[in-house]
């Protein structure tokens, strides 16, 4: 995912992890910092926010748009820097930009 994000930041394009580990945010901290993640991340120990969006499992990826409207997520893990994952971000970033059009 951080070759994904690497990627396309520059265009718009936000990772934001949330963790919903009952423990301290420096856990987190550690893990994003052993792996080298540079996108923001948020600690969220009372899980309401697994409740609002229905996280059925963990890892879980939501896709949201420029609005704030979720439009679909997958559980597990996924290979987020394929070819596949790049052409999603690119269209979803396209029609932001479109819809942004629209708003002005």
């Amino acid at each position: 995912m951080q070759a994904l994000y690497d990627a396309h930041k520059d265009d718009g394009f936000v990772v934001l992890t949330v963790s919903t580990d009952q423990g301290s945010i420096d856990k987190v901290r550690e893990y994003m910092q052993t792996l080298e993640l540079t996108f923001p991340t948020v600690h969220d120990s009372t899980g309401k926010s697994a409740g609002e969006y229905g996280v059925r499992g963990v890892p879980m990826t939501f896709f949201i748009d420029v609005r704030g409207k979720a439009l679909g997520g997958v559980v597990g893990p996924r290979e987020w820097d394929s070819d596949d994952f790049h052409a999603l971000v690119e269209l979803l970033l396209a029609e932001g930009e479109q819809d942004e059009a629209t708003i002005d």
